[in-house]
């Protein structure tokens, strides 16, 4: 709906000429520092509460400008006109209390030389200040979590809006968290009804008591306002070690991962893959589930296969440690990053605090540049000591790639999971994921043995073990003997598609 907001008189001086003036331009101008393209959508002027036929309408940051045909808007010689300025709104993106105050001066005006001309000065117009008023008629949940865990603090944020879904910043009355679903006990040492101060009420200590699937809803005190409701929250009990193979088909259950969980499937070979459908260039799908980090010393592993050249647009963050379950959004954590330099493509190992991501270790140049296949596994000590290895055919053959300390953040209750950064064309059958461990130290202590030997031909024997050797190991001519007086081979390359 349109309102009115300012109304200015033009007077033609009636000189000796005998001419009316004619209007060409009228430049009504903002005379505060707030941006008129982010508040107004749309304006016209009216005499005599008929709208003047403008042939362009330009809002400006800092004036609107109407621009007229000859004899459409005239001031009789020795007479005048008297305007008002309607204006319509934006629909979203309003600031609350935002204010307008609109002027014009001498340099507001123009006219055609078939009329009178407009003075060269005279003292400026300024209107009344109108105050935006948004008033509040539902609430929307815009912080709430996918996974909690008994007795542990989460938050919970909402904001009351408008229709359109513009903030109330003088909404001054509470809103209340209400359990709707879930037989056991929401707490907040706060209260569970808050004061919303600028258009939000915040929860930063809600605990739920047992294991089980619930979901919230945020409503005010009278009632006057349209109730949100979370999306179901799963309250789990995290596991102290994580092993994950999805060989039981599903990833919703032992253990739960949450996130972008339309985003994947998993596939006929039991391995996690993003499969999705969008149309954006730069897309993001995640999945994280928590554990709970117990021993002394933890390892982490992970197998991840991309059927892409990684780029900067399109790569993966597996994470190794993260504050929150939403991979997406600013964090404290570890993750290893595949795809970024081209050619030089490496596992990379970052720290993140907020948006701030910082280098702690590189593996092998070049190593995940071309559709990678890899198993990562990465130690950690009480004392912050990190340990990254690497099998770059995907197999158990793990080996040390770079050693580091770093102690700027730990925690008990850790998510773990993975980030796609993605196009539209690399959304189904490029990224794949498998055989995720947290937990302790895992220490092998069953050498590999000998499985299998098959003669290739007069001059080469393939030989299989009971598990991955070391590239070193596998490679060492001195590692053989074959019996009958041959001895020693002259060379031994490992399979690097069965390592």
């Amino acid at each position: 709906m349109a309102k009115a907001i300012f109304s200015f008189t033009l007077n033609d001086a009636g000189t000796s000429d005998g001419l009316p003036t004619k209007v060409s331009v009228i430049s009504v101008k903002n005379n505060l520092s707030n941006n008129w393209q982010n508040i107004i959508e749309g304006a016209f002027l009216k005499q005599n509460n008929t709208i003047v036929s403008a042939t362009s309408t330009i809002i400006n940051q800092n004036n609107i400008n109407f621009q007229f045909n000859d004899g459409i808007l005239t001031i009789p010689n020795n007479g005048n006109v008297t305007l008002d300025l309607f204006v319509y709104l934006k629909s979203l993106s309003l600031i609350d209390q935002t204010t307008i105050q609109c002027f014009v001066d001498a340099y507001s005006f123009d006219s055609y030389l078939t009329g009178s001309a407009f003075g060269t000065s005279f003292q400026s117009v300024v209107s009344n200040i109108f105050t935006i008023e948004v008033v509040a008629t539902k609430v929307n949940i815009i912080e709430e979590p996918s996974l909690v865990m008994p007795d542990i603090a989460f938050n919970l944020s909402a904001e009351v809006t408008d229709v359109n879904g513009n903030r109330d910043l003088t909404y001054s009355e509470n809103l209340n968290v209400q359990l709707i679903l879930g037989n056991g006990q929401l707490q907040s040492s706060m209260g569970l009804s808050q004061a919303v101060s600028n258009g939000i009420a915040q929860w930063n200590d809600l605990t739920y008591s047992i294991a089980e699937i619930i979901q919230l809803s945020v409503n005010d005190n009278l009632s006057l306002l349209q109730a949100d409701y979370s999306n179901y929250i799963y309250c789990i009990n995290p596991p102290t070690t994580l092993i994950e193979d999805f060989s039981d088909g599903n990833f919703n259950q032992n253990p739960t991962w949450v996130g972008s969980i339309g985003s994947f499937i998993i596939n006929t070979e039991y391995e996690l893959e993003l499969n999705t459908v969008v149309t954006g260039s730069v897309n993001y799908a995640y999945l994280s589930t928590p554990v709970k980090l117990v021993y002394d010393s933890i390892e982490w592993q992970a197998w991840i296969k991309l059927n892409i050249s990684p780029s900067s647009n399109n790569n993966v963050k597996y994470y190794l440690i993260s504050n929150q379950s939403d991979l997406t959004k600013p964090l404290k954590g570890y993750y290893i990053q595949i795809g970024e330099d081209g050619s030089n493509d490496a596992l990379k190992l970052y720290y993140q605090d907020s948006l701030t991501s910082t280098l702690l270790a590189t593996a092998s140049l070049g190593s995940v540049a071309i559709n990678p296949k890899v198993r990562i596994k990465v130690i950690r000590n009480n004392s912050g000591t990190w340990k990254l290895f690497a099998d770059y055919v995907g197999g158990s053959a793990l080996v040390l790639e770079n050693t580091f300390n770093n102690t700027n953040f730990y925690d008990s209750l850790i998510f773990t999971g993975v980030l796609c950064k993605f196009s539209s064309s690399y959304s189904k059958g490029k990224f794949f994921f498998d055989d995720f461990y947290v937990g302790p130290v895992q220490v092998d202590t069953l050498h590999p043995n000998l499985l299998e030997i098959t003669v290739v031909d007069s001059l080469n024997l393939s030989i299989s073990f009971t598990e991955g050797i070391s590239l070193s190991t596998a490679q060492n001519v001195n590692n053989y003997v074959v019996n009958n007086n041959i001895g020693v081979p002259i060379s031994a390359t490992r399979d690097p598609m069965n390592a």
